[in-house]
């Protein structure tokens, strides 16, 4: 989700395809490559949201993206 006409770029590549969802917002559905290591790397030329999700035979998951969490170490 981002404020209509913001500048995203995904591992250095335009994101292209919004659809306008609310007044001054638009969204855009992308299917990542998940030929690599797992990292992508998302800006913008203003604050956005993102969500990520995936699934297979038995599973399922969806969570925020762009979260900077510390590793936890247990002792």
């Amino acid at each position: 989700m981002v404020p209509t006409g913001t500048s995203i770029m995904l591992d250095s590549l335009p994101v292209n395809g919004f659809i306008p969802v609310a007044d001054g917002f638009s969204l855009a559905r992308l299917l990542l490559d998940n030929s690599g290591d797992g990292n992508h790397y998302i800006t913008g030329s203003a604050p956005f949201g993102i969500s990520v999700y995936g699934y297979g035979q038995y599973t399922s998951y969806w969570y925020p993206g762009g979260l900077n969490l510390d590793t936890i170490i247990i002792d």
